[in-house]
């Protein structure tokens, strides 16, 4: 183990993690985190008062996730990985590592949100998973930009009974150990990989210093907002619609019940009436559509995903999603850097961990584009490669649907089964129409 990186971080333990831009920008991170999984109530309900809340619902127009989903295409479908030379059997590596495509959909969408995440990659019930990391703290030697060692802290049981002090783990390429928040090592152990077991992963990686990232501001302030605006016109309709009631000529000690039965015995020249605000509703309702617009825009979006996409050509599809097609091809890039530095601890835990020694040769093929053409399109443009000897009917089969033949040889094991079955129909079908001779 690195002696100085792990008394460091037994001292920022100690130290009670007091670090203030750190837990600034933690903080911020958790509040995009909530605004995504649709928890941000307690943020956006603050800017009306606690009476006005009791009155009126509460908004959910959770935009940050359907941005966010939306954009995050290079794990929609699923890439494909090729190990070694040509011929090398991938069946046990692909069980090895069968959470991988999953999680790494979730972890480009963490990404995209909060601007940097940590993908730990750990050993866990006779395979590699990969934990998201949110909340970690890098450590460094010589270059800022590339930390040596990491502490993150362990998730606890979510109960009211779990009195445990809150633990960490730190990990660097020699070794590791597990910490409570105050100093204290529970245990520690050799790290036999060699390597550190993490990955980063950034939207754009910073120029001065690691943590100099930011998750995407804008469209979680706009989700906000967009929210916000929602209480307005839930206010302005539900007091609009029941009115203001207001009453004169009675002493200011005079008890009124507001109820549709009750019949108010009034002296003479007092009087109930009642009045509405004005009926703001409908630029409530352009100003919420307007910065959905100035959210598709900033993220590449055409302005119908604001209205809902309506049925058109896949040409014409591809042309409103060209800017954020180009987005994927960077992002693509991006992510095939990562996939190599997955793999480079994949080795070296397959290698500890199963006994399995991995050839060094790694390739990933990511689907060059998205394919959003209609299904007469599609079928029109197999017709056209099979006749032209462009593709073949495995090949079609995987495209159509690759959960069921993820591979070209999946797919020509199913037409051989087929073409059998339907000879053997085909020479039943004429045995029945032969004539019989007496």
């Amino acid at each position: 183990m690195i002696p100085n990186l792990a008394a460091e971080a037994i001292k920022r333990a100690k130290m009670d993690y007091q670090q203030g831009q750190k837990k600034e920008w933690d903080k911020e991170r958790h509040l995009f985190l909530q605004y995504y999984k649709d928890r941000a109530e307690e943020d956006y309900m603050q800017f009306v008062s606690e009476a006005l809340r009791r009155q009126l619902p509460t908004p959910s127009n959770n935009i940050t996730r359907r941005v966010i989903d939306r954009v995050s295409l290079v794990y929609m479908i699923p890439p494909t990985r090729i190990i070694g030379q040509e011929g090398y059997d991938m069946e046990k590596y692909r069980e090895l590592t069968a959470n991988k495509d999953l999680r790494l959909q979730v972890a480009e969408r963490r990404t995209n949100l909060l601007g940097l995440i940590a993908l730990k990659l750990t050993w866990r019930n006779g395979k590699i998973d990969y934990d998201i990391v949110l909340n970690f703290e890098p450590f460094f030697d010589n270059d800022p930009l590339t930390p040596v060692a990491v502490s993150f802290p362990i998730s606890q049981k979510a109960t009211v009974t779990d009195t445990e002090t809150e633990r960490w783990q730190y990990w660097d390429s020699e070794g590791w150990m597990t910490y409570e928040k105050g100093g204290k090592i529970i245990e520690e152990g050799e790290n036999e990989y060699g390597l550190l077991p993490f990955v980063f992963c950034f939207v754009e990686v910073p120029d001065n210093y690691f943590l100099d990232v930011d998750g995407d501001r804008g469209l979680v302030y706009a989700n906000r907002e967009l929210n916000v605006l929602q209480l307005d016109g839930d206010a302005n309709i539900r007091f609009r619609s029941f009115g203001e009631m207001w009453a004169q000529g009675l002493m200011e000690d005079t008890k009124l019940e507001k109820d549709p039965s009750i019949i108010h015995s009034l002296p003479e020249g007092a009087s109930i009436n009642s009045t509405s605000p004005e009926d703001t509703i409908n630029s409530v309702a352009e100003w919420m559509k307007l910065i959905y617009k100035f959210v598709a825009r900033n993220h590449h979006l055409p302005e119908d995903f604001v209205d809902g996409s309506q049925a058109e050509s896949g040409v014409a599809i591809q042309e409103r999603n060209r800017e954020l097609m180009d987005d994927r091809r960077s992002d693509i890039e991006r992510w095939r850097v990562l996939e190599h530095e997955m793999y480079m601890i994949e080795k070296a835990i397959l290698l500890v961990e199963a006994n399995l020694k991995l050839p060094d040769e790694f390739y990933v093929d990511f689907l060059e584009s998205l394919n959003l053409e209609t299904p007469e399109e599609m079928r029109a443009r197999w017709d056209w490669e099979l006749a032209h000897n462009a593709t073949t009917l495995a090949r079609i089969l995987t495209e159509y649907d690759p959960d069921r033949f993820p591979t070209e040889e999946d797919a020509q094991k199913a037409i051989d089964e087929n073409k059998k079955v339907n000879g053997l129909r085909g020479v039943l079908a004429d045995a029945l129409a032969a004539p019989v001779n007496a």
